[in-house]
């Protein structure tokens, strides 16, 4: 889920993306999916993000097409994460 500056930062019209519904807890929201293009660790995905005009958390990653990619490691006492390509 990405919110609308990132949208805007990646040059990407929220609406043209296939609408769908999300719910939670706090009720429901309209998102977009889109497909992004992204290298992360030399890696490159096709990264489907859904956007939405009423998300204004931080941008957050969804397993469905990024973690498959990669074995994922905390390491709390130096405070970084580890990402390491299948």
């Amino acid at each position: 889920m990405f919110n609308t500056l990132t949208a805007g930062l990646l040059g990407v019209n929220i609406k043209e993306g296939k609408k769908i519904m999300l719910s939670g807890v706090g009720g429901g929201i309209t998102g977009y999916i889109h497909k992004i293009p992204v290298v992360v660790a030399d890696v490159k995905i096709q990264l489907k993000v859904c956007f939405s005009e009423r998300w204004e958390g931080l941008n957050i990653l969804g397993r469905d097409n990024f973690f498959h990619k990669f074995v994922v490691a905390f390491d709390e006492l130096k405070r970084i994460t580890i990402l390491q390509s299948r």
